[in-house]
């Protein structure tokens, strides 16, 4: 157990520093560049938004190019978000070594926190 552990702290740390990569722009793949991935979020030509459902009363100021591709499916458009998710991933699978509930509950902050986000700190954040 304290093996695996190390070995999802060290993937961990690998996606950390990939993620940091794709911030600072230094690949040249498109789905790797943080500053082209809004191509992949995005209908392109921009369209203004269309209320959804799913969006929890977020208003968005473009069009999604696929649903969900700014929430749930985020990881599918860039590189810096797919990292992020790998990141996230390594430790819920690290807390779900002492049990199933672990890795869900772990998964349930992260959206939670990530909702309560963007519908009421993103205007003390930007």
């Amino acid at each position: 157990m304290i093996v695996t552990t190390i070995i999802f702290a060290v993937l961990y740390m690998l996606f950390n520093e990939l993620e940091d990569e794709c911030v600072r722009g230094n690949f040249t793949h498109p789905y790797l560049d943080s500053r082209q991935s809004w191509k992949n979020k995005w209908k392109t030509p921009l369209v203004d938004y269309k209320p959804k459902w799913y969006h929890f009363g977020i208003k968005m100021r473009w069009e999604e190019r696929f649903p969900f591709s700014t929430t749930l499916f985020v990881f599918l458009t860039d590189g810096e978000h797919l990292f992020q998710w790998l990141k996230n991933l390594m430790l819920a699978l690290a807390f779900g070594m002492f049990g199933i509930e672990y890795f869900i509950s772990f998964y349930i902050g992260i959206f939670l926190l990530g909702l309560v986000k963007e519908k009421f700190l993103r205007k003390f954040l930007s």
